[in-house]
Order: C-alpha cells, then structure tokens, then sequence
C-alpha cells in the first residue's frame, strides 16, 4: 500500500466495526479503502446480563479485603506492642477468659473517663473492626452503595438529632440499637461512614489525654488513625506504586523490540514516541512481578 492511510476501530460489547481510510497530503480522510465489522456473542449471562467474569471478579474482592483486613490488624496489633500498650497474646487471653465489659459501653465510658491501656486496646482493635464505610469507586452509582449511603446518612442525622457525640455512644444509648447492632443480610441499619468512626478514635483519645493517661500520644494516634485510615486506590499494585512509576519509562524501552531481536538504544519518554515498541512495552508491562528483567545490567546490547 503506497498512500498514508489511518485505521478506525468502533469497539461494542458484541461487535467491532473497522475502517480503513485513505488520507491526503494534509492527513486528512479522502475516502475509504475497506471497511468492514465483526459480531459476536455478549460476555455476559444470557438470562440476567450479569459479565461472565463476575464470580470470578467477587472471589478476588474477597481474597483482597480478607488479606488488607488481615494485614491492618497485624500493623495494629505491631502498633499496641511498640507503644507497650498490650500484644496480641494478651488480648487473645483476655477474651477466652470472658466476662468483659460491653464494648459499647466501654466505647461510651471512654468519653468520660480514664481508661486503662488494656481497655484503650480493646476500643482500638473493635474501631478497626467496624472501621465504617468509605467507597472505593468513582462513582456512587451502585445499588448496594446507595443503600449504605442512605444509612449512613440516616445514622448522621440520628446523632445529630439526639446529641450523640460518637458513633459508639449511639449505638449503645439508643433504643434502634438494641436488640442488634451489626449488619443483617441488606438491612444497612447501623452503617456510618468511616470518618465518623475516625473522630471518635481522636475524640478517645483526646479525652484520655486531659485525664493524664501518658500512653495516649499524638504519635501514636497518628500512626494509629494511618492504618485504620489505610485504603489503595483502584490503580495501585501490592506493592503501593504504579506500574510504570515504578520501573520507567527507560528501563521499558531496553525490553527486545517485537519485531526485532535487537534491542533499541533510542529511550523513550512517552508511549507516543516508540510506536514500534508498544507490545514490548506491554510485554514489560505485564511481567513486573519479575523487576529483573528490567535491569539494566540484564539487557543484552
């Protein structure tokens, strides 16, 4: 083909439409050369319309918040045995023996009283536990994430109304809460929002502090609201940065070219400027989990 020509791609969730079109001296379409287009069978459940992938997708949203769940509590549980507040060990035992204070009440007491270093660890642990809601999508458009929104936004207007001051005291004085105050099925009741549950943390210890409780630190509030706070982005891989950020875009361009064997000694700056490279770049994308491959002393020159 002698002439400058450009291709358009119109990409369905059932068909992909193509076009070859022919361009002028200016870089501007002429005429067409072929077109043409391609059908095919939705990805998606016949009956309900729900993406085939969507078992599959729920089951590794569910492995990634058991594992960041996990991993918060194994910093906070860390965070209590630096600050020699209480250890994991201790906590556990203190909870087989029984015969506890309610956690709510406690929660409640906290607001008003000095605690000791044992009970403030057991408020801690139960607020990292019921951390509270914040969504993680750009947009609040789902069904369920309108349900929770609503009640969070019933349970502000409730402590408002009633002069609650945390989310603990009212989940423990008010009379909705007390037959049940977790979650049941669809019923949202006791949903609030995260940083609701944040302020009474700093709430806690600010009280704590005034009662001359030396162990109640700004450090260690700090580093406390941190990993109660802890939520990635969509975008980040596990290991906290993006992808191209961390290997660059120099180290990309050493990956063996597509086409070629050699490897090219031009680096690139942007995806735009290596149009030849792109799979390679893909490629390197791709194989992260494996940073050696993108080292410089790796490269066959």
């Amino acid at each position: 083909m002698q002439w400058p020509y450009g291709i358009g791609l119109d990409i369905g969730v059932a068909s992909i439409g193509w076009a070859t079109v022919a361009l002028n001296e200016k870089a501007q379409p002429c005429g067409f050369i072929r077109l043409g287009s391609r059908v095919f069978k939705r990805a998606e459940q016949p009956k309900t319309g729900e993406s085939l992938a969507a078992p599959r997708r729920e089951a590794r949203s569910m492995r990634r918040r058991l594992r960041r769940k996990a991993l918060r509590k194994q910093d906070f549980y860390k965070l209590l045995e630096k600050n020699h507040l209480s250890s994991k060990e201790e906590l556990t035992q203190l909870f087989e023996a029984g015969g506890l204070e309610d956690i709510y009440a406690l929660r409640t007491r906290a607001l008003d009283e000095a605690v000791t270093s044992q009970e403030l660890a057991r408020i801690l642990l139960h607020l990292m536990q019921r951390r509270g809601f914040k969504s993680n999508r750009r947009t609040d458009k789902s069904k369920e994430d309108g349900a929770l929104l609503q009640a969070v936004t019933q349970n502000r207007l409730r402590m408002q109304e009633n002069g609650y001051r945390t989310v603990g005291e009212m989940l423990h004085k008010d009379s909705l809460f007390a037959v049940c105050k977790r979650n049941k099925g669809e019923n949202y009741l006791s949903t609030v929002s995260r940083d609701e549950i944040a302020n009474e943390a700093q709430l806690i210890f600010a009280v704590q502090r005034e009662k001359g409780q030396a162990w109640a630190t700004p450090e260690l509030e700090a580093e406390y609201l941190s990993i109660l706070l802890r939520q990635r982005s969509f975008d980040q891989v596990p290991a906290g940065i993006a992808p191209i950020e961390a290997v660059g875009w120099n180290v990309l361009a050493l990956v063996p070219c597509c086409r070629k064997k050699s490897v090219h000694s031009k680096t690139h700056t942007a995806l735009s400027d290596s149009p030849c490279c792109r799979k390679s770049i893909i490629f390197g994308y791709r194989n992260l989990v494996k940073p050696e491959l993108f080292l410089m002393k790796n490269v066959k020159r």
